[in-house]
């Protein structure tokens, strides 16, 4: 499963959670699995965006390596590519 895949499964835990937190089928602990599930969500979506981070200083590592004929700005340009 990929990074997507396990954000989009663990968005579904969190509505479920949050679906049935405070009503009939709630055993009085909705809101606070609720809560747990929201913030396997925010780690889920933490951990992506640093692994992307880490992904995008090992591409401009290796574009260092690469001679130019012209200075690079290697983290403004991915950032600007991101951004498009």
């Amino acid at each position: 499963m990929n990074q997507i895949d396990n954000i989009m499964e663990q968005a579904q835990v969190f509505a479920s959670a949050w679906a049935l937190a405070g009503g009939r089928f709630d055993s009085g602990d909705g809101f606070e699995i609720a809560e747990q599930e929201k913030q396997a969500l925010r780690a889920a979506i933490e951990q992506a965006i640093l692994n992307e981070r880490e992904a995008c200083a090992k591409v401009c590592d290796a574009l260092q390596d690469i001679p130019a004929t012209e200075p690079r700005h290697c983290a403004q340009d991915i950032r600007l590519r991101s951004e498009e």
